[in-house]
């Protein structure tokens, strides 16, 4: 009971303060600043309310006969203050996203937990997401993080927490509205649960893919790839399921699917930081594995990065790409394929034979806008190809005035999606 306050005040302080509130590069430094009530101050962009503060402070108050006597009298404080004239507004500048996220995952297991009620169907979200960022690996993401001492720590460290508080929020509300349409309200089938709640596993295995890798990748990787991550709401459109999840009934084939994507984006990882070497040994891996299983849909998922990587040799490149994008198109998965055309086009710049290059990149091009519009436009991907097209204009085709319309409709597509990664370094 104590150490649930404890926790959740500290999660809390970290959503509304911008900050975890004891600071230390030790455990030890850090039970000191407990002991001592030695409190990390808010950050600018996160003002905290003084009656907030007071109750946080509380909770996290070194000995227990100090904090509240309950989870539910902390739960009580804290509604009596938000409820307060213009309260709810000042919160509102810590994050609705982190918000959303500390509740999801830490207030609904405590209140259940304390007053003793029967779990619902759908009340495992929570627990599911802790799983992959609690506490522990959320301070120990930290530590490798702020230890790098990169000039970019604190910034990165800000953006990481940002976006995982944003997907997890999203994830858990997508979770438990996939399961509550089924098992409450009984709106929807049994497999349409099914395809959700795989759509979602599949993202948490991609994020917990890219968080193992801090403090092995570079910071504005890790920070490029959070932001540039899935999107939960992707999650509910059932028809686009059924035609891109076409996985394998058995528990032991989904998780050899499961072992390939992790290995994708581990190489994935490597290839945006610049390890040619270890991004390769990766996506061999995942290519060898996915076509030892007979999964076109894996298979076609690792051949286009794993293309990327052999662009250096033409020889193995392009047949790699074009199966890539042959085997996207026939299992339905329109955004692998827009990829892979976009690295047909790319490819294409090796050509020594401008009239070849320019037929081959063009060809390519709008087979990747095509590709895009049976993927629904998302903004990220028809941001990167509106980039490549203004690359083309400007650089094979020396069409500055189609370059820069081209350029400033990417940077606006950019601008449209979360944390948009092309403008992080900005």
């Amino acid at each position: 009971e104590a150490s649930d306050q404890f926790s959740l005040c500290a999660t809390f302080y970290e959503v509304f303060a911008g900050v975890l509130p004891f600071a230390g590069r030790t455990a030890s430094e850090r039970l000191a600043a407990v002991r001592a009530a030695r409190f990390e101050p808010a950050r600018p962009s996160h003002p905290l309310p003084r009656w907030l503060r007071v109750v946080l402070e509380r909770g996290l108050a070194q000995r227990v006969e100090d904090r509240f006597a309950s989870v539910q009298e902390l739960l009580g404080a804290l509604e009596r203050g938000r409820s307060g004239p213009s309260r709810a507004r000042t919160l509102a500048l810590g994050g609705a996203a982190a918000v959303a996220l500390a509740s999801a995952l830490v207030v609904p297991s405590l209140v259940e937990r304390e007053s003793g009620a029967a779990s619902t169907p759908c009340a495992d979200g929570p627990d599911r997401l802790a799983q992959l960022w609690g506490p522990e690996r959320s301070e120990a993401a930290r530590a490798q993080v702020l230890e790098s001492g990169s000039a970019f720590s604190e910034s990165a460290w800000s953006r990481i927490s940002e976006s995982v508080a944003t997907w997890g929020g999203q994830w858990v509300g997508e979770y438990e509205e996939a399961c509550e349409a089924t098992k409450v309200r009984g709106e929807q089938s049994a497999h349409a649960m099914e395809l959700k709640m795989r759509c979602l596993d599949r993202q948490l295995i991609v994020v917990d893919a890219t968080l193992e890798r801090v403090g092995a990748t570079s910071l504005p990787v890790i920070v490029a790839s959070l932001a540039d991550g899935p999107r939960p709401i992707e999650c509910r459109d059932i028809a686009k399921l059924e035609a891109t999840l076409q996985e394998p009934a058995d528990a032991g084939t989904r998780s050899e699917i499961d072992g390939i994507l992790r290995t994708v984006q581990k190489g994935e990882l490597a290839l945006l930081d610049a390890q040619p070497e270890a991004g390769l040994e990766a996506t061999t891996a995942a290519v060898e594995r996915a076509r030892a299983l007979g999964h076109g849909p894996s298979l076609a998922e690792a051949l286009v990065p794993h293309s990327n990587l052999l662009r250096a040799n033409h020889k193995r490149f392009e047949p790699a790409v074009r199966e890539a994008v042959q085997l996207a198109a026939r299992h339905g998965l329109p955004a692998v394929e827009t990829a892979g055309w976009l690295m047909v086009s790319r490819g294409a710049d090796d050509h020594t034979d401008i009239i070849k290059r320019d037929s081959d990149t063009s060809v390519a091009l709008e087979a990747a806008r095509a590709a895009l519009a049976r993927a629904g436009t998302p903004p990220l991907l028809a941001a990167r190809v509106a980039q490549r097209r203004a690359e083309v204009a400007h650089m094979t085709h020396s069409d500055f005035e189609r370059g820069v319309e081209l350029y400033a409709e990417a940077l606006e597509l950019f601008r449209a999606t979360p944390n948009p990664p092309c403008l992080l370094y900005t």
